[in-house]
C-alpha cells in the first residue's frame, strides 16, 4: 500500500493562496496515522457490519430471485462499490459520511497537494467527489477486498 493517492475533482474548489485565489482540480490523500485510528477503525467497522448484514440476507435466499453477478474469483472490489456496499446496508449513510468529513480534515487530504483540508474547504467539495473520494480513500487505505 502506498502512503499517498492524487484524486482528481470533477468540480474544481477555489482556494487562497499569496493574496489569490486559485482554482484547485486535485486534492493528495494521505495514509491514515495514529491520530487518525479512531475514525479509521469507525469506518472499517461501520463497513464490516454493511457487509455482514448484506451476507446475512443473502443467505437463505434463492439464488436465482438475485440479481448480483458473482465477481471472477480474485476479483477486487471497485471503489464506487464500497459506498454502494454502506448505502444498501442499514446502517446511516450520514453518519459514515460525517465520520469520513471528519477524517479528511484531521489531516489526511491536501488541497492541490499542499494545503490543508479545512471545513471551508471541505464545503466546496461536490456531492460526487466526496461519494468518490469515500470510494478511493476506502479501497486503498482502510479495506482491502
Amino acid at each position: 500500500m502506498e502512503g499517498t493517492l492524487e484524486f482528481q475533482l470533477e468540480n474544481p474548489i477555489e482556494v487562497h493562496s499569496d493574496g489569490q485565489v486559485i482554482k484547485e482540480t486535485f486534492v493528495t490523500l494521505f495514509a491514515p496515522s495514529f491520530e487518525n485510528r479512531s475514525l479509521c477503525r469507525k469506518i472499517k467497522q461501520l463497513f464490516f457490519r454493511a457487509a455482514t448484514q448484506h451476507a446475512s440476507k443473502s443467505q437463505g435466499t434463492d439464488k436465482n430471485d438475485l440479481e448480483v453477478e458473482d465477481d471472477a474469483p480474485g476479483e477486487k472490489m471497485a471503489p464506487s462499490d464500497y459506498l454502494n456496499a454502506m448505502y444498501g446496508s442499514e446502517q446511516s449513510i450520514d453518519e459514515i459520511m460525517a465520520t469520513f468529513e471528519k477524517l479528511l480534515i484531521s489531516g489526511v487530504c491536501k488541497v492541490g497537494g499542499s494545503i490543508e483540508l479545512t471545513t471551508p474547504l471541505l464545503r466546496q467539495i461536490g456531492f460526487q467527489d466526496i461519494e468518490k473520494l469515500f470510494g478511493e480513500y476506502t479501497s486503498r487505505f482502510l479495506v482491502q477486498l
